[in-house]
């Protein structure tokens, strides 16, 4: 669940960095706000996109979300750990 702090009425797009080797998936790519404090949710699917690490490669991989509405900027950080 995200909440809305910024302003009643505004709409946000996600813009992915995903983590090499990880394809991301969203349930939505816009989030649509029509009060102040309203809460809405997403959910987000990982999905290994070529071969699986060797063990002595990085096996934490970076990437981020960034829902933009054009006046405000939020950041979703992920990090995905291979085991």
């Amino acid at each position: 669940m995200v909440k809305n702090v910024g302003d009643a009425r505004e709409g946000y797009s996600a813009k992915i960095t995903e983590p090499m080797g990880v394809a991301i998936y969203l349930s939505t790519y816009k989030l649509r706000f029509t009060r102040l404090n309203q809460e809405v949710g997403y959910n987000i699917n990982f999905v290994l996109n070529g071969a699986y690490p060797s063990q002595g490669s990085d096996m934490i991989r970076r990437g981020k979300i960034v829902w933009d509405s054009g006046k405000h900027v939020v950041t979703t950080p992920i990090a995905v750990r291979f085991t």
